[in-house]
């Protein structure tokens, strides 16, 4: 998960780990595990997107292909549309190079999910603010 969004969840109230952290606790049944890959089949996400699978945790997966590794193993799947490094001719959405596309719009669209559960759970600019070290 991107550092800013972890960050934003953090500001909204929310306990927040990032897999690699070594304060990172083990994940445990219930957990939420938040998986991010454009192509779906980056091979550290998909391991351990698995091993949360293998311990219950309910799996939300932003990728940008649909028919992947990853979203076959999520719950929830929110596709965020971009190209990924390994699009060629016509899969080609940009003229950006790699995944560029997918990375702006991927930060844009996970603002917007900080934004809804920030209304969801009545949390003002201010308060937020105030969890900002």
């Amino acid at each position: 998960m991107g550092k800013g969004f972890a960050m934003r969840l953090m500001h909204l109230g929310y306990t927040v780990y990032s897999v690699g952290e070594t304060i990172t606790p083990a994940v445990d049944k219930g957990d939420i595990y938040f998986s991010i890959s454009s192509s779906g089949e980056s091979d550290n996400v998909v391991v351990n997107t698995k091993k949360a699978k293998n311990k219950d945790c309910h799996v939300i997966v932003v990728t940008s292909k649909e028919i992947s590794t990853l979203a076959a193993l999520a719950e929830k799947v929110l596709i965020v549309p971009g190209t990924t490094k390994g699009d060629d001719g016509e899969q080609t959405k940009s003229v950006q190079l790699l995944s560029s596309l997918f990375d702006q719009s991927l930060h844009i669209v996970l603002d917007a999910l900080c934004l809804m559960l920030s209304y969801k759970n009545n949390i003002s600019n201010s308060e937020a603010t105030s969890k900002h070290w």
